[in-house]
């Protein structure tokens, strides 16, 4: 293929489900049309794209749907977090190739989708397990459940072969499944979501990837935000960005993630200059031509040329 580049986009699940909506196949699509067009626009400028999403909304209401389930029928099993984790990847994979196909299509492009169910590895000491931090969404009430940090993405070689072989690769969703490691060798899922911001960054990184892009609800990173005094911010280098996160700008809930990965991510740079990218599905073609979104830089002021 022509692309010698790699994007990694990291779409929100909450980008893809809105708060007002029940979450939809249908809804989801209509959102992940956005995401399509800036797969064609990466492509156009020679990249080979993988996405990632997050699956926040979507692993609640699974959860959600089998407790129901079995109370209507307690011969049902307990449905487990690693299972719905599971099952989103598969559905929101399904909303993302349906969508990026319509694009591809329009746009007269023979590219394929492909999506990958996703193992990653953390680590059973990891103190997450001990203080739950991840919201997920239960209908009238949210729940907290562990967010371990992303040792290894263990379909990583998987995911390289296919982008080689010119597929647009959908993988590590909802942060990956996660698993640990067994005396035996083997691997056990636990009760846990994974931020897809971390798993984003990490897969990025591992695949020396040229860009980073993390596709939420807001247009632009802001400072001040919600407030009288909010700014909205087209660039931001990295040491300001660490700057703003310990001065609490960025909460852990929302923004903190997609800074702290985005950081990571370009301070990891190897041979070649990276950049990371945060902005709407809708807005994503208009934020890669340099008219939306806010760029995160390794210094202030500079660019990566785009094709």
């Amino acid at each position: 293929m022509d692309g010698t580049r790699l994007a990694v986009v990291a779409v929100g699940g909450n980008a893809l489900t809105l708060a007002s909506e029940s979450g939809t196949i249908d809804d989801q699509i209509t959102h992940a049309r956005g995401v399509g067009g800036g797969v064609v626009s990466l492509l156009e400028r020679g990249y080979r794209v993988l996405l990632t999403h997050g699956n926040g909304p979507q692993v609640g209401l699974a959860m959600r749907r089998a407790r129901l389930a079995r109370l209507a029928d307690p011969t049902l099993p307990p449905a487990r977090l690693d299972e719905c984790v599971a099952e989103s990847q598969g559905g929101i994979g399904y909303t993302l190739m349906t969508a990026i196909a319509g694009a591809l299509g329009a746009a007269g492009r023979r590219e394929t989708t492909t999506t990958v169910i996703t193992r990653v590895l953390v680590s059973v000491d990891d103190p997450a397990f001990a203080a739950p931090t991840k919201p997920i969404d239960l209908g009238a009430h949210r729940e907290m459940v562990p967010s371990p940090k992303p040792i290894r993405v263990l379909e990583r070689e998987v995911i390289a072969s296919l982008l080689d072989l010119g597929h647009v690769v959908i993988a590590g969703g909802g942060g990956g499944i996660p698993v640990v490691r067994e005396t035996d060798g083997g691997y056990r899922g636990v009760a846990a979501v994974v931020d897809k911001d971390y798993t984003s960054s990490l897969l990025a990184t591992d695949l020396d990837a040229d860009l980073l892009v993390a596709c939420t609800s807001v247009e632009h990173v802001a400072v001040g935000f919600g407030t009288p005094a909010q700014r909205d911010l087209d660039e931001l280098e990295i040491t300001e960005a660490e700057r703003l996160l310990r001065a609490g700008e960025f909460p852990p809930g929302s923004m903190g993630p997609k800074i702290e990965a985005a950081v990571r991510f370009v301070r990891a740079a190897r041979a070649k200059p990276r950049s990371a990218l945060i902005t709407t599905p809708d807005l994503l073609s208009a934020a890669l031509a340099g008219r939306a979104g806010t760029r995160v830089l390794a210094t202030e002021g500079a660019r990566i040329r785009e094709a």
